[in-house]
Order: structure tokens, then sequence, then C-alpha cells
């Protein structure tokens, strides 16, 4: 009886101890959620969003992918329900809305492009005139069919930046395209779902700083939404 006597003594002390340790873990967790607010966009593009086998890649980097494939998402939504685009955006599909896959489908893009392009430049592979002119005309029609109203400013980016991903991403392709004839490959066998390419990523490891993308509101980057429609 005495031990139990000292136990409720002692109880007024432990239960203000353990609300006192809820009270810090309440603020700790505030302050994390504070700093996991969306990012300004414009504002962040030096932030490192993941690095691909040891080379950094930045929002700045990301831009292109971003700008496009919000475009494609919103094309679809239109069609889907064009009074209200976020509806689409918000779907299901295997219990994942649409737009954290277009998301998740973003960053692989990036990180497969990087690893071609890093194989052409160890190549020091050049484009043919031919090719220069190819890709002069995919520049121009981003800008004629993805780029309009203010996007460039959303985004913060120049044009010359996504003029450069754009260059990039036709380095990769070529690469990709000799990788797999050098290797008795299809081309859809080392795209970002191909049985091949995730062979390729042991050999070339990468890492999301989820601290950085996680906090990017995607689909809200270059759309305006209101009253969930595109403006």
């Amino acid at each position: 009886m005495r031990k139990r006597g000292k136990l409720y003594e002692r109880l007024p002390l432990i239960i203000f101890g353990g609300i006192f340790l809820v009270m810090v873990l309440l603020s700790v967790v505030a302050k994390f959620m504070q700093g996991d607010e969306w990012l300004v966009y414009s504002d962040s593009l030096d932030l490192t969003v993941a690095d691909v086998n040891g080379q950094e890649l930045t929002l700045r980097d990301l831009a292109f992918y971003i700008a496009y494939d919000e475009m494609f998402v919103e094309e679809q939504a239109q069609i889907y329900n064009a009074e209200d685009t976020a509806r689409y955006w918000n779907l299901k599909t295997n219990n994942v809305y649409v737009r954290q896959l277009s998301k998740q489908s973003v960053m692989k893009k990036a990180v497969h492009d990087e690893i071609f392009y890093q194989m052409a430049v160890d190549e020091k592979m050049e484009l043919t005139p031919e090719e220069e002119v190819q890709l002069s005309n995919v520049q121009d029609a981003f800008w004629d069919n993805v780029m309009d109203n203010d996007k460039l400013e959303r985004l913060g980016v120049t044009e010359k930046d996504l003029n450069d991903t754009i260059r990039k991403i036709g380095f990769a392709q070529k690469y990709q395209g000799i990788y797999a004839a050098i290797h008795q490959l299809d081309m859809e066998a080392l795209e970002i779902e191909g049985e091949a390419y995730e062979m390729m990523l042991d050999d070339y490891p990468y890492r999301i700083n989820e601290r950085v993308w996680s906090r990017v509101n995607y689909g809200d980057i270059t759309l305006v939404h209101k009253n969930g429609i595109y403006q």
C-alpha cells in the first residue's frame, strides 16, 4: 500500500511531464509543417531537387518538364470536364491521384534524360546539321503550343533555360537510340518504365530531395485554377 501511495503522490508529476512532452512534440511538428508549405517556384529555382549520378538537378532544370506535363494533363482534364478541370487532376487511379502520378512522371523523365545525357557527353556526341534543324523546330513548337499566357513568368525561368533543357533532351534521345542499337534493344525497353532502363539504374544511382520536391505544388505552377477551372 505504501508503494501504491507513493505512486499516487508522483502521479501529478508524471501527468505534468507527459503533457509537457506532448506540447514539445506538437511544437516541433508545427515548426516542421510550417517549413513544408508550398514553395514559390519562381523564387526557388536554384534549390537542388535531385542528384543523378553525382550531378545535381535544380528546380530550374525541371521547369520544362513541369510546363509540358501540366499542359498535357490539363488537356486531358478539359476533355474529362471542361467546366471543372480540377476534378480530373484529383481523380484516383489505383489509390493514387492523377496529380501525384503526373508529378512522379515529371521526376522520372528528368532523371531518365539526365542519365542518357551524361552518357552522350561522355561519348562526346554531337548533333548533325539535320538534327539541329529538327531540334530548332521542336523548340519553336514548344513555344507555340505550350508557353502561352504568363507561364514563363510563373516559372521564373528564361527562354534560354527552357531551350537548353530541350537541347539536352535532344542529346539524351539520340544517345538512347544509339544505346538501343548497340545492345539490340527496343527503344521502349529504355523508357522510364522499361525493364532494361530499370537495370541501368544500378549503375546510375539517383536520389530525390523530398524536402524540396514535396513542397512543389505541381498542377498549379504554370496553371491558374479559379473555382477548379483553368483560366
